[in-house]
């Protein structure tokens, strides 16, 4: 994943999504709408458990 990568989102503006890297839950985030381009603003970081 670089700068200005496109990711599929099958969740509308408003909806929660989970965010997971490499497999793994590290947070929460909901969707939102900026200068007319979607994206995810992060509402919770998930503490690991390692």
């Amino acid at each position: 994943l670089e700068e200005g990568s496109i990711i599929a989102l099958d969740r509308k503006v408003g909806e929660a999504i989970d965010i997971y890297v490499n497999n793994r839950h590290v947070a929460r985030g909901e969707v939102v709408m900026s200068d007319g381009r979607l994206g995810v603003t992060m509402t919770e970081i998930i503490k690991s458990e390692s």
